[in-house]
């Protein structure tokens, strides 16, 4: 499910997340502890900041969050010719929320 765009990224059980993908704007993580309850399994974090990093996207099901994870490769062509990072963000924001205002 995609995750309201301005939810700054969570620090609970960090060290927890094991990165499987990363590009130059998002990464896809798995939560890897057998001892810690997590509610979602898997994320997408908007990286365009490291110092603002988002939580964009969770998901129990590994097929789901690839899904989310094509999605926003394909928006990576229109993210390179923005000029600025608040510029992507608004851009992967928009693009969030357009797809879970239509999917209702």
């Amino acid at each position: 499910m995609w995750t309201t765009a301005a939810n700054r990224l969570p620090q609970q059980y960090f060290f927890f997340w094991k990165q499987l993908a990363r590009n130059r704007y998002f990464i896809l993580q798995k939560f890897n502890n057998d001892f810690v309850k997590q509610e979602h399994k898997y994320r997408i974090i908007l990286n365009a900041d490291a110092n603002n990093e988002k939580q964009i996207a969770l998901s129990h099901s590994e097929k789901d969050i690839q899904d989310h994870w094509k999605d926003l490769e394909k928006l990576m062509p229109s993210l390179i010719s923005l000029p600025s990072v608040s510029d992507k963000d608004n851009f992967v924001i928009s693009h969030i929320d357009g797809i879970s205002r239509n999917k209702i």
